[in-house]
Parts: C-alpha cells; structure tokens; sequence
C-alpha cells in the first residue's frame, strides 16, 4: 500500500477540508511530519487507519470522538484516501457516526456512519467495490493483506503501538504471525527435512572452527590452559589493587597538604589585595570633597529654585501678553480701515446706480439707515409695476359691452387697455433692472453688517489684551521683588553664582548616592583589610609550587597503577568472554550432535508427534520469528552500535500454554539475555522499530502478494541520543532507497535540518492546515 492523496473535513485537528497530495513528493520517498504538539500530526495516520479500517492509529482516541472541535454544527466529517496497492489505485471514503444539525428546525440528528470503496480505472472512472463499513473494511484488509492491528504494527506505526509486538505475550504474537503469515508458504518445509541433516553437519564444523579460532586467539591449546591463564591474572590483579590502595592513601595526604597550602597562599593573596583597593580608595578623597562641595552648594540653591522657576514662568507670561496686546491692536485698525473702504464701496455703487448720496451721514449706523431706504423703495417700485401691469390684463379681461367700464364708465370699448408684447418686454426689463440693484445693495448691505461685527470683536479682544497684560506685569514685577529678596537673604552672592550651584533634583541624587557609595565602599575596604590582615598574622607565605609538584607526582603514581589495573581487568574480561564463547559452542555443538541424530525423525515431530508437543504450525513460527529477529538484528546491532540484538526465548509452544514465541534482548556488555521490557524507552523504540522493519521485510519476501511499500512512525526518536538518532535516520534512509515511502513524525528540531522533504502541520484558532515542503 502506497498513500497518494488523503483528504480530511472536519476531523480531529482539521475543520475545514485539508487534501494532503502525496504525489508532491516525486522521487522523494523519506519525509518528515512535524509541528508543534497538539497540532494535528498524529491525526494524519488517524485519518489514514480511519478510512481504511474505520478505526484510529491508536487505542485512546475512538472513531466517535475524531471529529473536529473547531467544525461548525453543520459541516460532516469525512475522510477520502486514495492508495495504490501493487498496480492498482483505490479510493476509500468513509465518515463516523456523527452528531449535525438538523436542516430545518432546532437542534441534532445522528447520522450513522458510512463507507464505500472504489478501484480508478485507466478511463477515469471507478467501479464500486463496497459500499458498506463492514465490507469496506473487509475488502480493504483482503486487498492490502493485512487487518487493522497488524497495518497499525507492519505499516502504520503510531506512538505506543509499534512497540506491543515486541512485548507482546507469546500467545498475542502468534495469532498477529499466523494472520500475515499463510501456511501455505511453508508446505516445502517437508521436502527440505532430508537436507537438515547435511545443515546441521556443516554448522557443527563450522562451530569447530569458531572453538579452535578463540583458542588460537587466546594462545591456548585447551580450556584448562585457558583456566589456568585466568587464575594468574587474579593473582596479578590483587597484587595491583593492594598498591593501588597505598598509591590512594598517599595521593589523597598529598592533595590535604595542597589544600591547606592553597588556603594559607590565598590569605596572603586577599591581603594585598584588600590593601590596593583601599590604597585605591584613599587616592579618591580629592575628589569626592569637591563632590561633597558640589552636592552642599546645590542643596542650599534648591531652596531658592521654586521661586526663581516661578519667576521665569512669569516673565514669560508677561511677555506673551504684550505679544497678545499687540496683535489685538494691530487687528483693531485693520477692521477700521476695511469698515472705511467697504463705506467707499457703497458711495460708488450709490452713484452708479443714480440712488442719491450718503456721504452725509454722520456715522456708519446712519449710512446703513440710507442703505436700507434705498432698498425698500426699490422693492416697493418693483412691486407697483408688476402689481399695474396685471391689473389692467385682468380688467381688459372682465369688459363685457353695453356694460359700464369700471375705470371710465362708458358702455362701449373699442380700444380696451391691453398691455403689448413690447410694453410687456420692456416692463420686464425694468423689473430685472430693478431687481439687480436691490441683490447688489444687500450684497453691500451683507458686507457692511460683518464689518461692524469684526470691528467689535476686535476691540473687545484689545481691551481684554490690555487687562491680561497689565495682571501679568504686576504678578512679574512682585515675584522678581521676592526672588531678589530671597537671593539677598541666601548665601550666594549674584544671580550668576545661585544658578552655577543650581542642579536639577536627579543630579542631586546622584550626587548624594556617589557620596554614600564611597563612604561604604571605604568602611568595607577597611573592614576588609582587616580580616585579611588578621587571616596572615603569625603566617609564613608556602612554597605553593613545591607542593603541587608532590601532588603532581603523587597522581602520576595513582594513575599508573589504575592503568594497569585497567589493562588486567580487559584482558581478564577478555579471557572470561572467551572461556564462555567455548562453553557455548561446546553447547551449541552438543546440541547440533543431538539435533543431526534425532534429524530421521523430524516427519513425526512436524505433526507434533513428540515428547514437547510442539505442532508443525508452531514450529514454522517459531522459525519465522528467527527469521524476523535475524533480521531485525541488522538494524538493531547496527543502531544500538553492536550493543543489543534480539532471540527467541528458548521456551517451547505447546497443548497446555502457548509460550514458544517470547522474545528477549541480549546485551554484548553483560553478555545476558533479559527480557525486553527492562530495556530503557529510547532502547525500546529501537528495538521495536528494528522488529517492525525487519517483520516487513519477512512479511515482503515471505508473501510475494502483499506490497509493503510504505511505512509510517509516529514518535519515539526525541528518546535517542545524538548517535543513535543518526543510526535510526541512516536505517530508515535505507528503506527509502528501495523505492518504500518512509515518513516519520517528530518533535526532534535537528530532524528539520537533516530531512529534505516536510510536511509541516500549522495550528491556527480555527483548526490547523498541512504544507508539503518539498
């Protein structure tokens, strides 16, 4: 199975619809998902067992509750993923039981889960597979050939789960190993019995050969020489390890008498140093008199400081209100003389327009009284005309004959009073005429009112300049009196002198502080001086090099005992590593020699005709897993950097309890197999991704139907050290380059720099979003 695109709505961490297109990758198989915790990385591998198994990657979080907190009431939650399997591509979609809002009305519906699956064919369309959750999951599992327990523990390996196989009980690892595992792969086991006895025989010479290498290795001829080696090391070892103590004892007086040497020399030492810091000290009395000086003069010229800001603000008040009274009346004559042009500008319109004089006014106010007559009697014309002009119309109108003229009471009316089209032209004329000479006078008259206007505000705004500036200069002229006063009193003797001794209040401060911290740092000096003169009295200075070179020797005598105690207890190791190789292969040959004999009867002890009880079925497991861990152990030996590799425990599978399929870690250090649940949890998820890769890589060479193409690990490498990691990366490196997808979930910053391909998975306030860097 090999993931092409995985499209997710409102699941887990997703709210909206997030496509994650793996194709982007191209000819990259090894990539990294990362991003802050919380952030949505492992709901990628939910969403990718979600729609092939309907369940998620790991055991805490359920189908129910994937769905995202972020989605709104209305949106449904669904995955779609499209995955190739061999040279097929299917497309699987599937959505949980979900809790969303009614279409019409208030409140929830539950609408029940839903799956179907699809092959894409050459042409672009797809023919249905299933279309039900059950039989989706059913055809999946068939097509992939895997169930969801041993996809999350082959494929998908989310945190915790890639590790149960490796600590599984035996009777758990035998069903995950028979349901991947067909019987039929080992039917030619049967036919293979005749040539186990042939295998056994050559592996029997070759533990021969292994015996007399570690013989010759060891220069011995036999084990008892080998013994007799090893009794002469311990003889050599107590006899180190009694100097050695002696060599102890004399260092650890050498490193007393060095101490109290050192202690003695640095009294000495803190003694001529507390005497140049107060020499130091002393130096700086000059001038922390004239600091003294200068904090006393501005202490005395803080007390006149009010008053003389007082009086600045003053001064400069005054002379701001002879600016105001200044402007005021330059403003004043300037809406005098624009009132006198405006009075101008009615005369010459006046006289235009053939209205009389008013330059016989006595004052502007009459002038205006003019101003409005004219306009008034334009007005009052204007009227009449129009008002005569419809009156004859409209008399001309009601004459009727043989009836008495209104106007000059004869009953005929030959030539009524009728206005014609010129008479009516030029009557207008001069009611337009009319008309214009009164809008411009009230133009006039407009200007001439907010001329007077301007000019009282004017002389308003003079007069009260003139009375601010006369309160200014007396508040001034008093405060100058009593700053004279106050400077008179003082001990200074001009202005000049109180304001060279004046300081603002933060420089008074510092002044002062400058002053406390010497006087303190003089008493501490003393002080000081004076336990360290106490500390040398009736002391003589050491030769402090002399010492430490008989320290220095002491060590050097110390360190090359400990180094040969070191080279004898290797070599003992040594030794004692060889005499067990020996025992074990004497072992293992006693049991080859056992094996090659019982090998005529192999037929009926794979029907499980024999004294273990041990089935055929059993037995093909069993060698399976040898397979697997054989080659779990070349990764695992090379990660753990030769340390550790995997064993089948030597247990056997029977009718009573099913125990044959245990499996335990061998550490080279200790030379002991131990369970692997004592390993630490960096060791753990070492070894359970060695088991996981190299159960795929049996799995792929076992049953050449099911594509292992891809593999997936969530977590786990934040646990190894700098080392260890990289062994890890370089195996999965590894896979990669046999065209298998490889992608690994991480916290572990440095895996960032060291792998190209990224999908980075961002958190926001309303769900996250998934970017491929590539």
């Amino acid at each position: 199975m090999k993931p092409l695109q995985l499209t997710m709505r409102a699941f887990g961490a997703y709210a909206d619809e997030q496509t994650i297109d793996f194709t982007l990758l191209g000819d990259k198989n090894f990539f990294l998902i990362h991003g802050p915790t919380g952030s949505g990385k492992t709901t990628i591998l939910d969403a990718i067992s979600f729609a092939l198994y309907g369940s998620a990657s790991g055991d805490l979080r359920e189908s129910k509750s994937l769905r995202s907190d972020y989605a709104p009431a209305e949106q449904k939650t669904e995955v779609e993923f499209t995955f190739s399997s061999g040279e097929q591509i299917y497309q699987v979609l599937r959505a949980p039981e979900q809790e969303l809002k009614k279409q019409r009305g208030e409140g929830t519906r539950k609408v029940p889960a839903a799956a179907a699956l699809f092959k894409l064919l050459a042409d672009g369309s797809k023919e249905p597979l299933a279309a039900k959750s059950d039989e989706v999951t059913k055809k999946v599992t068939e097509l992939i050939g895997f169930k969801a327990e041993q996809f999350r523990q082959i494929v998908l390996l989310p945190q915790g789960e890639f590790r149960r196989f490796l600590i599984a009980e035996s009777k758990d690892r035998k069903a995950i190993l028979e349901t991947i595992f067909k019987t039929e792969l080992y039917r030619r086991i049967e036919t293979l019995l005749a040539d186990r006895s042939s295998a056994i025989d050559s592996d029997y010479k070759l533990l021969k050969q292994q015996r007399q290498f570690i013989l010759d290795s060891s220069h011995c001829e036999d084990q008892a020489q080998l013994s007799g080696k090893l009794q002469e090391l311990q003889q050599q070892q107590a006899s180190i390890a009694a100097a050695l103590l002696a060599a102890a004892s004399q260092l650890e007086t050498a490193k007393q008498q060095r101490q109290q040497a050192q202690e003695v020399h640095n009294a000495f030492k803190e003694a001529a140093a507390a005497q140049t810091a107060l020499q130091s000290l002393l130096e700086q009395r000059p001038a922390v008199a004239a600091v003294k000086n200068e904090a006393a003069q501005a202490e005395k010229a803080a007390f006149l400081e009010e008053i003389y800001n007082s009086t600045l603000r003053a001064h400069k008040h005054n002379e701001e209100s002879k600016k105001t009274a200044l402007h005021a009346a330059a403003a004043t004559t300037s809406a005098q003389e624009g009132l006198q042009e405006l009075h101008q500008q009615l005369q010459k319109q006046l006289q235009l327009l053939q209205l009389g004089d008013i330059t016989g006014a006595s004052d502007l106010t009459q002038a205006l009284e003019l101003l409005n007559r004219h306009i008034l009697h334009l007005n009052s014309e204007t009227a009449k005309l129009s008002g005569v002009t419809a009156e004859l119309e409209r008399l001309a109108g009601t004459l009727v004959d043989n009836e008495p003229c209104p106007v000059c009471g004869s009953p005929h009316h030959p030539k009524p009073a009728t206005v014609s089209a010129a008479q009516k032209a030029e009557l207008q004329a001069k009611m337009q005429s009319l008309a214009q000479k009164t809008q411009l006078l009230q133009h006039l008259q407009q200007q001439y009112q907010q001329a007077q206007i301007q000019l009282a505000r004017c002389e308003a705004a003079q007069t009260a300049a003139h009375s601010a500036l006369a309160s200014a200069d007396t508040e001034f002229l008093e405060l100058r009196d009593r700053f004279k006063e106050r400077l008179t009193a003082s001990e200074f003797t001009t202005q000049n002198d109180f304001l060279a001794a004046l300081r603002p209040e933060s420089k008074r401060r510092e002044l002062q502080q400058t002053i406390t911290t010497y006087e303190q740092n003089l008493a501490a000096a003393t002080d000081r001086l004076q336990r360290a003169q106490a500390a040398v009295d009736g002391k003589t200075a050491p030769d402090l090099d002399a010492v430490l070179a008989a320290e220095q020797h002491a060590s050097q005598h110390y360190n090359g005992l400990t180094a040969q105690s070191a080279v004898a207890a290797r070599e003992r190791a040594e030794l004692e590593r060889q005499q067990q190789q020996l025992l074990q292969l004497e072992e293992k040959m006693t049991a080859l020699q056992e094996a090659y004999q019982t090998a005529a009867a192999l037929a009926e002890t794979a029907r499980g005709n024999n004294t273990a009880r041990l089935t055929f079925s059993a037995f093909v497991l069993q060698a399976i897993l040898d397979d697997v861990l054989q080659a779990a152990n070349l990764r695992l030996t090379s990660m753990s950097r030769g340390r550790y590799s995997l064993s089948r425990a030597g247990d056997v599978l029977d009718a009573r309890r099913e125990n044959g399929l245990n499996i335990e870690v061998t550490d080279s250090f200790t030379g002991v197999a131990r369970p692997v649940k004592t390993l630490s949890g960096g060791e753990i998820f070492l070894a359970s991704l060695s088991l996981a890769l190299g159960l795929s890589d049996v799995v792929q060479a076992y049953a050449g139907v099911i594509h292992l193409d891809t593999i997936l690990v969530d977590e786990g490498f934040g646990t190894l050290d700098t080392e260890a990691l990289d062994m890890a990366i370089r195996t999965l490196t590894d896979l990669q380059k046999g065209g298998r997808l490889v992608g690994i979930i991480s916290h572990v910053g440095e895996l960032r720099e060291r792998i190209s391909a990224r999908l980075e998975v961002i958190p926001g306030q309303r769900g996250s979003r998934a970017i491929f860097h590539v």
